[in-house]
């Protein structure tokens, strides 16, 4: 079996990438792309040892891929268990291999 090892190998919608819509908000511009979201939950507890969780929705995707423009707080409309689920861009995080992490707020 071949190894792919193309540069969009690994945001594959054969696989596990899913199509996100990104509005970017200076402009009102509408962009489809392709990624990967992720949403891990942890557990914590509050100041009275309460188990308590919280989630970290993220958005995994080519770096030359997001819009340009692009900036945080432009809304990413994603399929959560086939219900659209409207995010804000919360952090662009830049890794300096092609891929970037979107951190992403519920709205």
């Amino acid at each position: 079996m071949a190894i792919n090892l193309a540069d969009d190998a690994f945001i594959d919608l054969d696989d596990f990438a899913i199509n996100a819509t990104w509005t970017v908000a200076a402009s009102s511009d509408k962009y489809v792309v392709t990624g990967i979201f992720s949403n891990e939950y942890y557990p914590a507890m509050d100041d009275y040892g309460v188990p308590v969780t919280t989630s970290s929705p993220q958005f995994t995707i080519k770096t030359s891929n997001i819009p340009t423009g692009a900036k945080v707080d432009d809304t990413l409309v994603l399929p959560v268990n086939d219900v659209d689920t409207t995010y804000k861009v919360k952090i662009i995080e830049r890794d300096g291999t092609g891929i970037s992490l979107l951190h992403l707020q519920k709205s």
